[in-house]
Protein backbone atom coordinates (compact mmCIF):
# COMPACT_ATOMS: atom_id res chain seq x y z
CA UNK A 1 0.00 0.00 0.00
CA UNK A 2 1.62 3.36 -0.71
CA UNK A 3 0.94 6.56 1.23
CA UNK A 4 -1.39 8.45 -1.27
CA UNK A 5 -3.87 4.92 -0.97
CA UNK A 6 -3.63 5.69 2.87
CA UNK A 7 -5.09 8.94 2.91
CA UNK A 8 -7.65 7.52 0.14
CA UNK A 9 -8.62 4.78 2.45
CA UNK A 10 -8.64 7.48 5.43
CA UNK A 11 -10.76 10.30 3.55
CA UNK A 12 -13.14 7.23 2.56
CA UNK A 13 -13.49 6.12 6.20
CA UNK A 14 -14.07 10.31 7.64
CA UNK A 15 -16.59 10.33 5.27
CA UNK A 16 -17.98 7.47 6.54
CA UNK A 17 -18.03 9.14 9.61
CA UNK A 18 -19.33 12.30 8.44
CA UNK A 19 -22.28 10.73 6.97
CA UNK A 20 -23.02 8.61 10.34
CA UNK A 21 -22.85 11.99 12.30
CA UNK A 22 -25.62 13.53 10.05
CA UNK A 23 -27.93 10.27 10.47
CA UNK A 24 -27.64 10.16 14.09
CA UNK A 25 -28.21 14.25 14.06
CA UNK A 26 -31.14 13.77 11.69
CA UNK A 27 -32.61 11.13 14.68
CA UNK A 28 -31.82 13.30 17.28
CA UNK A 29 -33.74 16.21 15.59
CA UNK A 30 -36.37 13.83 14.35
CA UNK A 31 -36.93 12.84 18.47
CA UNK A 32 -36.95 16.05 19.55
CA UNK A 33 -39.71 17.25 17.13
CA UNK A 34 -41.82 14.42 18.58
CA UNK A 35 -44.78 16.05 19.94
CA UNK A 36 -46.07 12.17 20.59
CA UNK A 37 -43.67 10.94 23.07
CA UNK A 38 -43.30 12.59 26.66
CA UNK A 39 -40.06 14.10 27.64
CA UNK A 40 -38.69 11.36 29.76
CA UNK A 41 -38.89 8.90 26.92
CA UNK A 42 -37.52 11.94 24.71
CA UNK A 43 -34.33 11.98 26.78
CA UNK A 44 -34.12 8.28 27.11
CA UNK A 45 -33.80 8.26 23.47
CA UNK A 46 -31.77 10.61 23.01
CA UNK A 47 -29.40 9.40 25.30
CA UNK A 48 -29.44 6.14 23.33
CA UNK A 49 -28.74 8.13 20.09
CA UNK A 50 -26.00 9.69 21.39
CA UNK A 51 -24.58 6.48 22.66
CA UNK A 52 -25.26 4.75 19.53
CA UNK A 53 -23.32 7.58 17.64
CA UNK A 54 -20.54 7.94 20.02
CA UNK A 55 -20.41 4.08 19.61
CA UNK A 56 -20.21 3.57 16.01
CA UNK A 57 -17.50 6.48 15.78
CA UNK A 58 -15.08 4.89 18.11
CA UNK A 59 -15.47 1.85 15.55
CA UNK A 60 -14.70 4.38 12.49
CA UNK A 61 -12.31 5.93 14.33
CA UNK A 62 -10.43 2.88 15.74
CA UNK A 63 -10.54 1.77 11.93
CA UNK A 64 -8.60 4.64 10.60
CA UNK A 65 -5.78 4.13 13.82
CA UNK A 66 -5.33 0.61 12.27
CA UNK A 67 -4.83 1.52 8.80
CA UNK A 68 -2.16 4.46 9.69
CA UNK A 69 -0.26 1.40 12.24
CA UNK A 70 -0.39 -1.11 9.72
CA UNK A 71 1.17 1.31 7.35
CA UNK A 72 3.91 2.15 9.65
CA UNK A 73 4.95 -1.10 10.81
CA UNK A 74 4.99 -2.00 7.12
CA UNK A 75 7.24 0.57 6.36
CA UNK A 76 9.41 -0.08 9.38
CA UNK A 77 9.82 -3.95 8.19
CA UNK A 78 10.91 -2.64 4.12
CA UNK A 79 13.39 -0.28 6.09
CA UNK A 80 14.50 -3.04 8.53
CA UNK A 81 14.67 -5.52 5.89
CA UNK A 82 17.49 -3.73 3.94
CA UNK A 83 19.77 -4.94 7.13
CA UNK A 84 19.89 -8.35 5.96
CA UNK A 85 18.26 -11.72 6.34
CA UNK A 86 21.31 -14.13 7.67
CA UNK A 87 21.79 -15.02 11.50
CA UNK A 88 24.65 -12.69 11.42
CA UNK A 89 22.90 -9.65 10.12
CA UNK A 90 20.27 -10.13 12.34
CA UNK A 91 22.21 -10.01 15.42
CA UNK A 92 24.48 -7.59 14.37
CA UNK A 93 21.49 -5.17 13.85
CA UNK A 94 19.98 -5.80 17.31
CA UNK A 95 23.78 -4.87 18.80
CA UNK A 96 23.35 -2.00 16.85
CA UNK A 97 19.82 -0.95 18.13
CA UNK A 98 21.00 -1.24 21.49
CA UNK A 99 23.78 1.18 20.37
CA UNK A 100 21.28 3.73 19.11
CA UNK A 101 19.21 3.54 21.85
CA UNK A 102 22.05 5.15 23.94
CA UNK A 103 21.87 8.08 21.91
CA UNK A 104 21.55 11.00 23.16
CA UNK A 105 21.11 14.39 20.70
CA UNK A 106 21.41 15.12 17.55
CA UNK A 107 24.85 15.81 17.08
CA UNK A 108 25.64 12.43 18.68
CA UNK A 109 23.59 10.89 16.07
CA UNK A 110 24.93 12.64 13.10
CA UNK A 111 28.54 11.36 14.15
CA UNK A 112 27.97 7.99 14.44
CA UNK A 113 25.92 7.78 11.33
CA UNK A 114 28.36 9.53 9.72
CA UNK A 115 31.18 7.21 10.46
CA UNK A 116 28.86 4.23 10.14
CA UNK A 117 28.23 5.15 6.77
CA UNK A 118 32.20 5.52 6.01
CA UNK A 119 33.36 2.13 7.59
CA UNK A 120 30.15 0.28 5.74
CA UNK A 121 28.77 -0.88 8.73
CA UNK A 122 25.12 -1.25 7.16
CA UNK A 123 23.89 -2.25 10.42
CA UNK A 124 24.50 0.68 12.82
CA UNK A 125 24.14 3.15 10.03
CA UNK A 126 20.42 1.47 9.65
CA UNK A 127 20.55 1.32 13.62
CA UNK A 128 20.80 4.95 13.78
CA UNK A 129 18.78 5.98 10.82
CA UNK A 130 16.25 4.50 12.56
CA UNK A 131 16.81 5.86 15.86
CA UNK A 132 17.22 9.25 14.04
CA UNK A 133 13.34 8.94 12.26
CA UNK A 134 12.17 8.22 15.97
CA UNK A 135 13.83 11.42 17.41
CA UNK A 136 13.50 13.92 13.80
CA UNK A 137 17.27 14.11 13.67
CA UNK A 138 17.17 15.83 10.03
CA UNK A 139 20.86 16.21 9.27
CA UNK A 140 21.36 12.38 10.61
CA UNK A 141 18.30 11.54 8.34
CA UNK A 142 19.58 13.49 5.34
CA UNK A 143 23.00 11.97 5.96
CA UNK A 144 22.16 8.35 5.60
CA UNK A 145 19.56 9.28 3.11
CA UNK A 146 21.98 10.50 0.55
CA UNK A 147 23.77 7.54 0.91
CA UNK A 148 21.26 4.98 0.98
CA UNK A 149 18.39 6.97 -1.24
CA UNK A 150 17.00 2.97 -1.69
CA UNK A 151 16.27 3.85 2.09
CA UNK A 152 15.07 7.42 1.74
CA UNK A 153 11.76 6.84 0.32
CA UNK A 154 10.56 4.47 2.49
CA UNK A 155 11.70 6.86 5.40
CA UNK A 156 9.76 10.11 3.90
CA UNK A 157 6.65 7.64 3.84
CA UNK A 158 7.45 6.81 7.11
CA UNK A 159 7.85 10.01 8.84
CA UNK A 160 4.57 11.04 7.05
CA UNK A 161 2.44 8.39 8.28
CA UNK A 162 4.08 9.02 11.68
CA UNK A 163 2.74 12.61 10.95
CA UNK A 164 -0.25 11.30 10.51
CA UNK A 165 -0.49 9.27 13.49
CA UNK A 166 0.73 12.39 15.92
CA UNK A 167 -2.58 13.91 14.17
CA UNK A 168 -5.00 12.97 17.02
CA UNK A 169 -7.00 16.46 17.60
CA UNK A 170 -7.43 16.64 13.86
CA UNK A 171 -8.84 13.03 13.78
CA UNK A 172 -10.54 13.48 16.87
CA UNK A 173 -12.34 16.27 15.62
CA UNK A 174 -13.60 14.08 12.47
CA UNK A 175 -15.11 11.40 15.17
CA UNK A 176 -16.45 13.44 17.71
CA UNK A 177 -20.22 13.52 17.87
CA UNK A 178 -21.88 15.93 19.91
CA UNK A 179 -25.82 15.44 19.49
Amino acid sequence: MSNYLLKEQILNVRKEATAMQNRYSAEAARISKDGNISDTYRSELLAQNTASAKEALKVLRDKEKALVEDRAKDLERILDSKVGRTSTDIIAFRDAQDRAEKIADADEAERIIGRALRSGDDSLAYAVFRRALDSRYANAINLFAAEKPSAADAAKDLIDVRDEQESTMERAMHYAYFG
